[in-house]
């Protein structure tokens, strides 16, 4: 091997996994590499910590809370309308609240100035209250009302 070897082919040779000739060139290799044998040597001394180190049990609650976020997992893949309709329902409030709210109060405030200006270019002349005797006249169209004499007499009424 002029090469150094990958990572695996040290946990393989550790194992004895390797095969004769495989092992015969790796055992060459590290023979001529201080680098390799120094990368071998911390790999088994590793090895053998955690071999040596103690096994923890599991405590006896993590299946329930795996088996649990499993379930609510399940239950959000099988009811994805119940999603859609919350972020519909959210989007919805957020429209109301932030656009048509404002938009309505604008519409109004648009209204109210848009007739105070046509009032005011109408001029106060076209706001005059009706004259009473013709008001009773358009309520009671039978009855005429009397007409005054004029003072200066016409030919219709002159004597011969």
């Amino acid at each position: 091997m002029t090469n150094h070897p990958e990572g695996s082919l040290f946990s393989a040779y550790l194992d004895g996994v390797l095969g004769a000739e495989e092992k015969r060139d790796f055992s060459r290799h590290l023979d001529n590499c201080v680098l390799c044998r120094a990368d071998l040597k911390s790999l088994e001394e590793t090895k053998l910590r955690l071999a040596g180190a103690g096994r923890r049990a599991m405590p006896p609650d993590l299946i329930v809370a795996i088996e649990k976020k499993l379930d609510e997992a399940r239950l959000r893949r099988a009811a994805p309308a119940a999603d859609a309709l919350s972020w519909f329902e959210g989007f919805r409030r957020t429209f109301f609240n932030q656009f048509l709210i404002p938009a309505a109060v604008a519409a109004l405030v648009s209204l109210i100035v848009g007739l105070w200006f046509v009032r005011m270019r109408r001029g106060p002349d076209q706001f005059t209250p009706p004259n009473p005797v013709l008001s009773a006249q358009a309520q009671d169209p039978g009855q005429s009302a009397a007409r005054p004499r004029s003072s200066v007499a016409s030919n219709d009424d002159s004597a011969p």
